[in-house]
């Protein structure tokens, strides 16, 4: 007998495979989702049962309780066990987690209220890391009403919210501060009083990231709506200004009267004027000082709301009394000038110092907003004032304080002793002629002509130089001396013509009032010019 019985074709069993495939697929991912979920909320457990263990201990051990708000202290679970407030913690493999790793810990978020948060470290678990900071919404976020305001403050993390603070400001002061409160859910807020009000709401998490946020302005009001009471200016609340600043001020159209005061610095607000009905009007701040208006408009029935500004600042006054410290007067490279400046600044503090060697061009000197500060070294060869200036954040600069800064380039190429006197002389042309004394014949420098005379202890003492175009226009040479290894005096040379006569350049200049004890004496030139004989050793002159 034939049977009409049929088996499966083969694309019926693939597809049947591929079904069961993505059954078992699904399944797979399904189970492990469950499980994912099961190890997450054991070690949830597990951190919870780590923080209550961490509270009994601080709650025992109050002395290690972090002292200053902000700060945090720990203590780790091996501590925990060997205390006796909790068991050894293990994973889901029956491992103990890490004991040193793992701990809570206790962070200070006012005078009396503590903040604790633990971490597990375990094989197959480790508390993340959250850095998410917590987000605040107030709903609705601004409102105008003659009716009392409901406001809703909700907090959302990506983990936990821990804690909630807000404050709220009327008309411009602080008129609520909740203190910072466990979060369990939507904050409402409400607001019934006749007013300007907005709200500033704080959220923690259980990481300790933090978060604050401002809302819009509620104004509830009855026949003054003080949202509609405004304070203008051309210029900007907290920034320094070194002139007059003008308020403008405009209140209601239904406004029956009124009122202007104003605070200075950290005094109280003072009545300036009243005006009866909605007029605009004007405040002119001109002295210096920093300031804030409030202007409360009242209705015919005496009810009243306000509002206040920004601050307002004004410095007319420059920094004063510039005094420079720290100046050794010359010194011989590679040392170098730092001196310090110093101002008197009561404003609104020190912005900048400013230097240069001319007052047309001055250079700002960086990170100098203090009213004492150390220059950066000066260390070029020079011999000229270098001019300083403070300015404060106002735009007002002092007037310019100066000092000489003296610095030589040393060389020992020449030089020599003298037994009654020295001279260095240029060559008179091509003669080779150069002036020998006391058996020393001195070495030529340069292209000056320098005498000394032959009596040490005179108090009158004369050095000769030749023509000036031998120095060139624009330059500057000086003489420098040192005594005994330090700075004694320094003559300037520049734009002296002379003639020879008598054995020597005419005129001489004339230093008057030079005494030359006992002791050794070094002679060097300094000078602006690129040649080299300019910034050199002259002569070494020993008075016995």
């Amino acid at each position: 007998m034939i049977s009409n019985k049929k088996g499966f074709t083969l694309i019926e069993l693939l597809a049947t495979i591929v079904i069961l495939g993505l059954l078992v697929t699904l399944g797979y991912v399904s189970v492990r989702a469950i499980l994912d979920r099961g190890n997450e909320s054991y070690y949830r457990t597990q951190e919870d049962m780590l923080i209550l263990a961490g509270k009994d201990y601080f709650a025992d051990y109050r002395s290690k309780l972090p002292k200053e708000i902000g700060e945090t202290t720990f203590v780790t679970l091996k501590t925990l066990i060997d205390e006796k407030y909790i068991d050894p913690i293990k994973d889901e493999n029956e491992k103990d987690c890490d004991e040193d790793e793992s701990r809570v810990t206790a962070l200070k978020v006012s005078e009396t209220e503590y903040q604790y948060y633990g971490s597990l470290a375990c094989d197959d678990y480790k508390t993340t890391t959250d850095e998410t900071d917590p987000v605040i919404k107030f709903t609705p976020n601004k409102k105008s009403s003659q009716e009392n305001i409901t406001v809703k403050m909700e907090i959302t993390d990506n983990k936990k919210v821990s804690q909630y603070r807000y404050v709220i400001t009327k008309n411009g002061e602080t008129y609520q501060d909740s203190g910072y409160k466990d979060y369990t859910g939507e904050v409402t807020i409400n607001l019934k009083e006749i007013g300007l009000y907005q709200i500033t709401g704080y959220a923690k998490d259980d990481s300790n990231n933090t978060s604050s946020k401002k809302s819009g302005k509620y104004s509830i009001y009855d026949t003054v709506n003080c949202e509609q009471i405004t304070i203008s200016s051309d210029f900007k609340a907290n920034t320094w200004y070194n002139k007059d600043i003008t308020l403008n001020i405009s209140a209601p159209k239904n406004t029956y009267k009124y009122e202007v005061s104003i605070k200075k610095n950290e005094g109280d607000y003072k009545l300036v004027n009243t005006y009866i009905g909605s007029p605009s009007s004007s405040v002119v701040l001109n002295e210096d000082g920093t300031y804030t208006i409030k202007v409360v408009a009242y209705d015919n029935n005496g009810k009243s709301c306000g509002t206040t500004s920004g601050t307002y600042k004004i410095d007319k006054t420059a920094p004063s009394n510039i005094t420079i410290s720290g100046n050794p007067g010359c010194v011989t490279q590679p040392a170098t000038i730092s001196p310090t400046l110093k101002a008197t600044e009561t404003g609104s503090g020190i912005a900048k110092w400013q230097y240069g060697y001319s007052t047309n061009s001055m250079i700002d000197y960086a990170n100098s907003s203090s009213n004492t500060f150390t220059t950066t070294p000066f260390s070029a060869v020079r011999n000229q004032p270098a001019y300083f200036k403070a300015c404060d954040r106002a735009g007002n600069c002092s007037d310019f304080a100066s000092t000489n800064i003296c610095i030589i380039r040393k060389s020992a190429s020449i030089g020599g002793n003298a037994g009654s006197w020295v001279a260095v002389f240029r060559p008179r042309g091509n003669d080779g002629w150069a002036a020998c004394a006391g058996g020393v014949c001195a070495n030529v420098v340069g292209k000056l002509d320098i005498s000394w005379s032959n009596d040490y202890g005179n108090t009158s003492s004369y050095f000769g130089l030749g023509p000036a175009t031998w120095i060139g226009s624009g330059y500057y040479v000086n003489l420098v001396v040192y005594k005994n290894g330090g700075y004694y005096a320094s003559y300037s040379l520049k734009d002296i013509s002379s003639t020879w006569s008598g054995g020597y350049w005419t005129p001489a200049i004339s230093i008057n009032g030079i005494y030359m004890p006992t002791g050794t004496y070094t002679f060097y030139f300094q000078s602006n010019a690129t040649d080299p004989d300019f910034n050199a050793h002259m002569a070494t002159v020993v008075v016995s």
